[in-house]
């Protein structure tokens, strides 16, 4: 039997609706997730500088070890749709949104429906990717402008236009301005870049150098601030371990097939590299993949052994997604390519449909214990209320977000600091009050009342206790 063109176009059009509805039920799983209201440290971190004017946000990200343009994004987010946890979570969530379309469409058009299907399901299922499709952090922008980045290499190598050097400049600068590890992720994209403009010098040179004159010249600005940013933590920074080179290889397809997952790359793009060996442009964007991946971990780990610890897993995430690319794209060119899809498309959801759900009963029995905690002590609030911790992630941030206008003072568990008995006390702990601090308590006229013995803020466990004069 003869199958026409029309026939043929027909049956490309229901694969491509098929994966769109598969694609869909994925986005809107992980859509569920932005109804809480549960923010650790560094995400009301975030969501105090969204609150800033944008020079004041400026000084405050300058004096952190992040690059500011995640927070702009943030703030653009909060003006246009107010200032709320669903917001904040929003502002993740459309750059994973964003990844399915280019997923749907570019991959889908230069790589094939196998490619397209296994990134949607990476990108959508896999642990790291669920938890941070949501966290008010700025790492799923950055996996999005390093997609963004090395899709456009692949065009530069494939094509060469000049649109797609623009287009490679600006996601490597957002992704630069994004999270200092992007800048080095991307950097090795540069090498690679540099190393063909200099084979191919007639056809490349010229753009190439154009275009890193460009980046230098626009990164520029914020190089000051990353030297002193790197000066500072070598002082004085808060990460004391080196992640082990088994952790930050399993980290790139986080769950219970990470190992596994990464060996399968590994020989789908030795495979690929093999089998389009003649076809240098290709070969070498497969090349600038590996290198951005293996070269990020190096450079994390060099700089943490030479100097201190400046590197830890989470750093990955943004490369990551280079990973579950070169996976897709190395098995979409294979032979067997329909059943190799299918298989490593069934066992993720197979392992990772279960992860999902659990993470997200987490949310729920997380931002349920928030909410009874918050009804639990309405009454902190006004002038006269004192906040004592000795938790220091709350007093950091997570007490401005929860409490706000309400003073906080931060004690160390030996000494309680002395207190006026104008003002109505709180004290937040992580579990029971110990013995001698309900000494110090006591001698100072106070006892200690229960107001809330297993609660939760900021996703940590805390107990709340009001204290009243004898």
């Amino acid at each position: 039997m003869v199958t026409s063109k029309k026939d043929v176009n027909n049956r490309f059009d229901y694969w491509r609706l098929a994966a769109t509805v598969f694609a869909a039920v994925l986005v809107i799983l992980n859509l569920l997730r932005i109804f809480d209201n549960n923010f650790w440290g560094d995400e009301a971190f975030t969501i105090r500088l969204s609150g800033m004017s944008v020079p004041e946000m400026l000084r405050a990200t300058a004096e952190d070890v992040h690059p500011p343009l995640y927070y702009g994004i943030v703030q653009l987010f909060c003006k246009v749709f107010g200032y709320t946890g669903v917001v904040y979570h929003l502002a993740s969530f459309v750059p994973y949104v964003l990844v399915i379309v280019l997923a749907l469409t570019v991959i889908w058009k230069w790589f094939g429906m196998e490619a397209s299907v296994l990134l949607i399901t990476l990108a959508s299922l896999l642990e790291t990717a669920v938890s941070f499709h949501v966290e008010v952090r700025m790492y799923s922008w950055g996996s999005l402008f390093m997609l963004a980045s090395f899709l456009a290499l692949y065009s530069i190598f494939t094509q060469n236009r000049t649109r797609d050097y623009v287009w490679f400049v600006l996601a490597s600068l957002a992704g630069a301005y994004t999270h200092y590890y992007c800048l080095v992720s991307v950097a090795f994209f540069y090498v690679i870049l540099i190393g063909l403009a200099l084979i191919k010098r007639e056809a490349y040179l010229k753009k190439t150098l154009i275009a890193c004159l460009v980046t230098v010249a626009a990164y520029l600005p914020w190089l000051i601030v990353l030297l002193q940013t790197f000066q500072r933590t070598m002082g004085d920074f808060w990460m004391t371990n080196i992640p082990y080179l088994k952790d930050c290889l399993g980290y790139l397809f986080s769950g219970k097939l990470q190992y596994v997952l990464f060996g399968i790359m590994l020989l789908a793009v030795a495979l690929t590299a093999w089998n389009q060996r003649k076809d240098f442009g290709k070969v070498l964007w497969l090349a600038a993949g590996m290198s951005s991946i293996f070269g990020t971990i190096l450079v994390g780990n060099l700089v943490s052994r030479i100097f201190r610890p400046v590197f830890i897993v989470r750093y990955l995430y943004p490369v990551a997604i280079i990973a579950w690319v070169l996976l897709a794209v190395g098995i979409a060119s294979l032979k067997k390519k329909h059943i190799y899809c299918a298989i490593i498309g069934v066992a993720l959801l197979i392992t990772c449909i279960p992860q999902y759900f659990t993470a997200y009963q987490a949310d729920k029995q997380q931002n349920e214990l928030l909410r009874m905690t918050l009804e639990a002590t309405a009454d902190i609030s006004g002038e006269d209320s004192v906040i004592l911790t000795n938790l220091e992630y709350l007093d950091w941030t997570v007490l401005d977000y929860y409490y706000p206008k309400v003073e906080h003072v931060l004690f160390t568990a030996e000494e309680i600091p002395v207190l006026d008995k104008e003002h109505t006390y709180w004290l937040m702990l992580q579990g029971e009050i110990p013995t001698d601090m309900a000494a110090q308590l006591e001698a100072q006229g106070y006892t200690a009342d229960t107001v809330v013995e297993n609660g939760t803020l900021g996703t940590n466990p805390v107990g709340i206790y009001k204290l009243n004069t004898k």
